[in-house]
């Protein structure tokens, strides 16, 4: 490996940077760290089978992880930044591999290794990617290369926001030509894009964002599903960033997309995610006439095609409205529906609660549920309180694998490649979960809570009564929560 002249005994330089790969995991950090000159020096070569594999091994061992954290920092490929996206950058103008994968997925896991320190590089970075997307536009080849090239802008622009001008600059006119002439393989990722683009602004925003506002509720542009979960996300950022975008009319057609998502099995998950943008971002005042449609659409998709998933989305729907403009403006809009119908609905919630996936989404629920039994003067004073109580201690007594989490990393096997449908981009992916950031322990919150409760004189002796029916092992765990907050769980028995 150490040779000088690079193309000397190609195919044993391949196996031996093949070899130090396999072992990766278990040789010392400096191996990579001292293999990496000759690693670059290989990258500049034209023969396909070398510079592949060094791309290969340097994706490899950048991706290896010590304890949840990755091996190697931007401090380390510091040194050799420059000189590794040069060799990177002039491999993708040879001719066999100018949609090179391996090359692309290199790219990015040094973005993602570099984060904020890009440094003198990022000039070169953005011009040479957008060079790069402007070609592969006019003829979409390798679905694999074009992922990682999206891949790449995402990680660039999730870390360095500072230069989101430029990114724009150069992204922008880009953007226009593919959805112009609607190339439908990229579509899905030009939305993804545009979210996490729009995310890092300030306002004022650009003027162009509000220019392409508008064209985002033209139903047309939903006919492609692969197109859905992106301009859903896209809509969560203006409505995060601009709700003064949201006028009378385009909520309007906004309810109207929902309405379509929600009939969707396949894609009514799309539709709630709209929904509960709509909940926590935009004011209550601007769409709260719509609400008990809303509603009545929803109880009808459960009675006539109910699944596991909508469920569990339903179950999330409450709870973020819960949260965001408490549990009884919510059940005096389902008791106009229908005197008693509340009771329907909490059986439903109760059910649905224990199948929520994911740590984030289970906080939610939980923190959901803690508000309907401390706040709400409707649930306190029915029977549905002590329930209420029991699937909320349920639900943080069970612990369960994260399977929702935002994940940090791309996985290198890519062989089935990519489907012209939707492929999420991991570092455009958002925390939709905001409702609960400030909630560090739900068992805590819980405590707090009730002991916010009982400080009121009207609760106090309806939550003490309420919690002496509770089964003992509730009434355990509850006052575990107490000490856990430090706070005395004598007062729930008065």
């Amino acid at each position: 490996l150490q040779a000088p002249n690079p193309k000397e005994n190609a195919i044993l330089k391949a196996d031996a940077v093949k070899f130090v790969t396999v072992f990766r995991n278990q040789l010392p950090k400096d191996v990579f760290l001292n293999l990496l000159p000759a690693l670059i020096k290989f990258l500049h070569t034209d023969t396909r089978v070398i510079h592949t594999y060094a791309a290969w091994c340097v994706e490899r061992f950048l991706s290896i992880k010590d304890d949840k954290e990755t091996r190697f920092t931007a401090q380390d490929l510091g040194p050799h930044v420059e000189k590794l996206f040069g060799a990177l950058f002039n491999t993708l103008s040879f001719k066999e591999s100018q949609e090179n994968e391996y090359i692309m997925h290199t790219i990015m896991r040094i973005t993602a290794v570099l984060k904020d320190q890009m440094g003198s590089v990022i000039q070169e970075y953005i011009s040479t990617l957008s060079k790069i997307l402007a070609r592969v536009c006019k003829n979409p080849v390798n679905p694999s290369f074009n992922h990682y090239l999206f891949e790449s802008y995402a990680t660039v622009i999730r870390f360095n926001s500072r230069y989101n001008s430029q990114l724009e600059s150069s992204l922008m006119p880009v953007f226009q030509e593919i959805l112009g002439q609607n190339v439908a393989e990229f579509t899905p990722y030009v939305f993804q894009l545009m979210a996490l683009l729009l995310e890092q602004q300030q306002p004022p925003l650009p003027t162009h964002y509000q220019q392409i506002f508008p064209n985002l509720l033209n139903a047309a542009l939903w006919d492609n599903t692969g197109n859905v979960p992106g301009i859903v996300s896209l809509l969560h950022s203006y409505a995060k960033k601009a709700p003064e975008y949201f006028t009378k009319e385009h909520i309007q057609k906004y309810l109207e997309l929902i309405a379509a998502l929600i009939s969707s099995v396949k894609l009514d998950h799309e539709g709630f995610r709209m929904a509960n943008t709509l909940i926590e971002f935009l004011p209550l005042n601007t769409w709260e006439n719509h609400l008990s449609t809303i509603l009545k659409m929803l109880f009808n998709r459960l009675q006539t095609k109910k699944t596991a998933k909508f469920t569990r989305m339903i179950v999330i729907f409450f709870s973020v409205f819960a949260l965001k403009h408490g549990v009884d403006t919510m059940i005096s809009q389902v008791e106009n529906i229908q005197n008693g119908l509340f009771s329907n609905v909490a059986r439903v919630w109760f059910d649905g609660v224990h199948h929520v996936h994911g740590n984030a989404q289970r906080k939610l629920c939980a923190a959901a549920l803690t508000v309907a039994t401390t706040r709400s003067q409707f649930i306190m004073q029915h029977d549905l309180w002590g329930q209420f109580l029991l699937e909320n201690v349920k639900l943080l007594e069970i612990q369960q694998d994260d399977k929702a989490n935002f994940v940090t990393s791309v996985g290198g096997d890519i062989s089935e490649g990519f489907k012209v449908k939707f492929n999420q981009l991991q570092f455009a992916a958002k925390d939709e979960m905001s409702l609960t950031k400030d909630i560090q322990d739900p068992k805590q919150y819980l405590a707090q809570s009730l002991n916010q409760a009982l400080q009121n004189n009207n609760f106090r002796p309806l939550i003490q009564t309420k919690f002496a029916s509770l089964d003992g092992n509730v009434q355990q765990a509850v006052a575990r929560y107490f000490h856990i907050a430090g706070l005395n769980p004598t007062i729930l028995k008065g």
